[in-house]
């Protein structure tokens, strides 16, 4: 317990071996990797002594483990096209105290999406993963004439059932912001909420097969006296990667959204729908795809669709090229207008990730023949 190290009975709530219960090495094995995913050491053994068994037939194991540093640093610095030049800087403490709280700060500004993040972990249950989370961030975002400035707080607990990743948590939203200048908006929303979550894939980094499923619902009422508006949201995503013949991959990406509100222009943009983008329409401008007002503003919608397919090609690893088309947009109905953009693009596979660099042609009239979009994706 001395120099950053943990209380013993905080270690031992992860371990599958129980005195006195039969052997078995699955118990071993599951011991190795939930410590080795806590993330508080570096290297774990776990190693039955068949060899100094008892006469009453009692197996000895010895778990070897080496603590991790306790603090560990990241910066960087890159660009994005929906975000601009941007930059990243942040600290995570692996071991906070005794208890094996963990606490991090990231820094990630940029010329058109800034955010603030303060993130406090207390581990919870026998499961690696699960935690009592509070998570206070700043964001501040331009686009398309909005500007945005949201801080928020959030109460969560996180779950883990089988490979499911549960959060059930309680935020408060304070929002300030402008549509093209039309004036100061403010918006304060107490926001409990729940989302399910699921990634399988063959490998984190690059997967050559694999999939995840996200969905969240939320909503404020005003009955509460805090927030400025009703309303009820969902949102959901999923996305896979099939291996169809040697280095080739198809990579199928989908996305709903709907907003049930009689306040919808009482909602700040942090939750209203958009489409456009690297991650959404490549073609079209970040979070252009949108309902607009009179003065043609663009100012958000109530329900959302995208999909795209994808066609990479390993032409010659670790570069390799890749062959789109992206369909979406955002409206007030719930059958939202669909806008194409379609393209080629190359790839790099580095250790850390993809760099992609595509070129998108949007079908639209009127607009850009080609939109350029460079970035880094790691898995799906």
């Amino acid at each position: 317990q001395k120099n950053g190290h943990l209380q013993d009975k905080v270690i031992r709530r992860y371990l599958s071996i129980v005195p006195n219960h039969p052997f078995a090495p699955s118990k071993i094995l599951s011991t190795q990797f939930a410590l080795g995913d806590l993330g508080y050491f570096k290297d774990v053994e776990v190693e039955p002594q068949k060899k100094e068994s008892t006469s009453n037939h009692r197996i000895p194991v010895l778990i070897r483990a080496v603590y991790a540093k306790p603090r560990v640093y990241h910066f960087g610095i890159g660009y994005g096209t929906d975000t601009g030049l941007r930059a990243l800087a942040g600290i995570k403490w692996r071991r906070l105290n005794s208890r094996g709280h963990t606490l991090s700060i990231d820094l990630r500004p940029s010329q058109k999406i800034s955010t603030a993040v303060i993130d406090y972990k207390i581990p919870i249950g026998s499961v690696p993963g699960q935690d009592f989370d509070v998570v206070a961030q700043g964001l501040q975002q331009n686009f398309q004439g909005i500007h945005e400035r949201l801080y928020s707080l959030d109460v969560a607990r996180v779950q883990l059932n089988g490979a499911w990743h549960k959060r059930y948590y309680l935020g408060y939203t304070n929002d300030r912001y402008t549509i093209d200048g039309a004036g100061t908006n403010y918006s304060a929303l107490l926001i409990p909420g729940v989302s399910f979550s699921r990634t399988s894939v063959s490998n984190p980094v690059y997967p050559r097969h694999g999939w995840f499923f996200f969905i969240n619902l939320h909503g404020a009422t005003k009955a509460d006296q805090i927030s400025n508006a009703n309303f009820l949201s969902m949102h959901v995503k999923g996305r896979a990667v099939i291996t169809v013949a040697y280095r080739l991959r198809l990579l199928l990406r989908a996305e709903e959204g709907a907003l049930v509100t009689s306040d919808f222009n009482r909602l700040p943009p942090s939750q209203r729908f958009f489409a456009g983008g690297q991650d959404s329409v490549r073609g079209y401008a970040y979070n252009s795809l949108a309902p607009k007002d009179k003065a043609g503003n663009v100012i958000g919608g109530r329900y959302l669709t995208t999909g795209s397919v994808e066609l990479d090609w390993d032409l010659w690893r670790p570069y390799g090229v890749a062959a789109f088309i992206d369909t979406g947009g955002a409206g007030n109905v719930p059958n939202v207008r669909l806008h194409f953009g379609a393209g080629l693009g190359f790839r790099y596979v580095a250790p850390f990730g993809t760099i992609s660099v595509d070129f998108a042609h949007p079908f639209d009239r009127n607009m850009p023949l080609i939109r350029f979009y460079v970035g880094l994706g790691v898995g799906l």
